[in-house]
Formats: structure tokens, C-alpha cells, sequence
């Protein structure tokens, strides 16, 4: 059986550095940066300008197969954790293969891929504003799903309040990291009333003052984060919620 599966922190695992590798070492690479690398200077027609490099390319695939319809369960507006093309997972949706969760660190990775890699991508390639858009996208939507008292973000987005979910760390970190960068690089314009600012600044107070550990021996630790745990245990428990709880938490980071 053959999946063509595709996971939103893969994103940033695989872009990322596709992106920098690219921009360091193959400038000239039109399979990455597509042919408006080599075209764009030196034709005016618009199809070559429009034509989308590989990176470009796998931003919007996830993008466009991942995030929610609007008459959704649960609805959020964010991207679920993946999507299988091919429709043989259990879990793969009917329309476009996806998940059927919202998780948090995933979503997690993909902001943080979003603004890093918008430092990277060459401003006048057309595939910049099309991860600029997803990206202006998704950062209203990020802030309006925090839980309105702590500020920060449950491990399963889609499911707050259920029994066993929980703040979980990691994924509000990345959040926190990715609207600020995104703010201090104009990426994206806050409200009049600075509400994103406020949101970024509310969560990260709540991470240090519940997360961040000193210990008696000089080290930090760091708490609430999801150990380890995978879309493919939806096989195993049917795609329900509890794939996702049945992760341990654990004292994580000592430094």
C-alpha cells in the first residue's frame, strides 16, 4: 500500500532547511526556487512569474488539504495535523484525507516554518507572498484559540476543556515565538488595540511562571510537554481523541 502523507511539522523539518540549503549553497536550483529564478528578469509574461518553486509548493499543499472548513466540529480556522492523499489511513477524512484533530506542537512547527522561512525565501520570488498570506492567515486564528484565561494553547485544540486534555508547552512556545517574530519583522500588522502583542506577551508570562523550573542544582526544567506520540495511533485507536492523550507528559529539557 502506498500513503502519500504529508504532516505540518514535517514542514518545518523539511522546508526550512530546504530553503537555507538552497539560498546558501544552490542559488540557482529552479527545482527549489522554481523557473522565475532563471525567467523572471528576463521575460514579462506573468506565467513564468506565477510559476511556484518546490518549497512554495509544499506550503500550499498543506495548507490548502489541512486547514478546517468552516462548519467543522469544533471549529478553529487552524490546520489539522496531516492529511493522506491517498485515502488508506483510517483516519484520512472523506473530502480531502486529513486528520481529524487539531494538535498544538504541530501547528506549532508550521508557524514557526512560516516566519523562518519568509527570512530566507528571495522577497521577489511570487511563492514569498503566498507563504506570507497563509501566514497572515493563520496568526489571527492562533491568538482567538488560546484559552482566554491562562493565554496559552491546549495540547488538542479542537477538544478544549475535554477530560485529560491539557495546557501543553511546547506547541504555546512555538506560538509565542512566531507571532512575536512575525510582528518584529512586519510580517504581519498587530490590531489597533495590539491584541496579538498582548496575547504573545499573556502566554509567555504564563510559560514562565508555571513551566520554567529551577532546580537545587543550578539547572532549569521545563514542564507540560508532550513527550512523543504520532497521527499513526489513530490506526490503532480509531481516530479517537484518545491518540493523542495517551502521549506522555513528562519533565522535559534540563539544561
Amino acid at each position: 500500500m502506498t500513503i502519500y502523507a504529508g504532516w505540518l511539522d514535517g514542514i518545518y523539518m523539511g522546508e526550512v532547511f530546504y530553503a537555507d540549503y538552497t539560498k546558501q549553497l544552490q542559488p540557482g536550483n529552479t527545482t527549489a526556487w522554481g523557473m522565475w529564478f532563471v525567467l523572471a528578469f528576463r521575460s514579462s509574461k506573468p506565467d513564468f512569474l506565477a510559476a511556484l518553486a518546490d518549497i512554495t509548493q509544499q506550503f500550499i499543499l498543506m495548507f490548502q488539504n489541512t486547514i478546517q472548513n468552516v462548519n467543522a466540529p469544533n471549529y478553529t480556522g487552524l490546520l489539522y495535523h496531516g492529511y493522506d492523499f491517498s485515502h488508506q489511513t483510517l483516519w484520512a477524512s472523506p473530502d480531502r484525507g486529513h486528520s481529524p484533530e487539531v494538535w498544538d506542537r504541530a501547528l506549532g512547527w508550521f508557524s514557526m516554518a512560516l516566519v523562518d522561512v519568509l527570512e530566507i525565501f528571495p522577497r521577489e520570488n511570487p511563492g514569498y507572498q503566498s507563504i506570507l498570506t497563509i501566514l497572515r492567515t493563520l496568526v489571527p486564528r492562533i491568538r482567538d484559540a488560546a484559552e482566554p484565561i491562562s493565554g496559552v494553547w491546549w495540547l488538542v485544540i479542537t477538544q478544549p476543556d475535554r477530560a485529560k486534555n491539557y495546557f501543553e508547552s511546547s506547541g504555546s512556545a512555538m506560538f509565542v515565538y512566531a507571532m512575536l517574530k512575525a510582528l518584529r519583522l512586519n510580517y504581519v500588522q498587530d490590531t489597533a488595540d495590539g491584541s496579538i502583542l498582548r496575547a504573545a506577551r499573556k502566554a509567555y508570562d504564563y510559560m514562565i511562571q508555571n513551566w520554567v523550573v529551577r532546580n537545587s542544582d543550578g539547572t532549569m526544567n521545563w514542564l507540560n510537554t508532550v513527550n512523543v506520540s504520532s497521527a499513526w495511533v489513530y490506526k490503532l485507536l480509531l481516530h479517537l481523541f484518545v491518540y493523542r492523550l495517551a502521549a506522555w507528559i513528562q519533565r522535559e529539557i534540563s539544561m
